[in-house]
């Protein structure tokens, strides 16, 4: 994508694809397959969630953290102005965001890493 932006004479990755970078080199997982999952069976039950902006306030970004399976945060990022329910992440994330990642089990300094990048500007 970069490399045909940059022929059209945009050479810049938009703020999405930079949190879709950081989340992966943090160590999160990215997906898009409701069966990636399916580890948060709980959601509702004691699921801390966290909601905002991203750091260039161009993107509504959030997680959401549970304890069952091992424990899991799970990572979005969507359209500034929206904030997407867990239900809605795990049936389908394919069209829930525009950037679902998650971290299973969970790692604390993979996940503080991954907590970052959604308000890095």
């Amino acid at each position: 994508m970069i490399a045909t932006l940059a022929a059209c004479g945009d050479d810049s990755p938009s703020p999405t694809s930079e949190i879709e970078d950081c989340l992966k080199e943090a160590g999160a997982e990215i997906t898009t397959d409701v069966a990636d999952l399916s580890f948060a069976v709980d959601y509702g039950f004691g699921v801390k969630e966290d909601h905002g902006a991203d750091g260039s306030r161009t993107l509504s970004v959030g997680s959401y953290e549970g304890k069952s399976n091992g424990g899991w945060k799970i990572y979005y990022v969507a359209r500034k102005g929206f904030r997407v329910s867990l239900p809605t992440l795990v049936r389908n994330p394919e069209k829930a965001a525009k950037v679902v990642a998650y971290v299973h089990p969970l790692d604390a300094s993979v996940a503080k890493a991954a907590d970052a990048c959604l308000t890095a500007t």
